[in-house]
């Protein structure tokens, strides 16, 4: 079973102060309603915090300053600032 999930996992390395989104489980996504599919299945951006194990960390909620609490690394995806087309177009 191991070497089956290891085939479809990315190695990734998040230190503390990333940005990163974060997985909302699925129960908490419309709760069994049929609008529920078209949730955002993730929340962010987020600030890790602190290192608890070398899979897991605390996690702020920058818009609201909300603490998730201990998340595994496997619910996390980097963040990445929007990038802002600054060309001055003229019609």
């Amino acid at each position: 079973q191991k070497d089956k999930y290891d085939r479809h996992t990315t190695d990734r390395r998040y230190i503390e102060g990333d940005l990163v989104w974060v997985a909302i489980p699925t129960r908490q996504i419309g709760e069994n309603s049929i609008a529920g599919k078209l949730q955002p299945h993730y929340q962010g951006p987020c600030r890790l915090i602190k290192q608890l194990t070398p899979s897991t960390f605390t996690v702020l909620r920058i818009n609201d300053n909300v603490q998730l609490g201990a998340t595994n690394t496997d619910r996390l995806k980097p963040y990445f600032e929007p990038i802002i087309n600054n060309r001055n177009t003229t019609a």
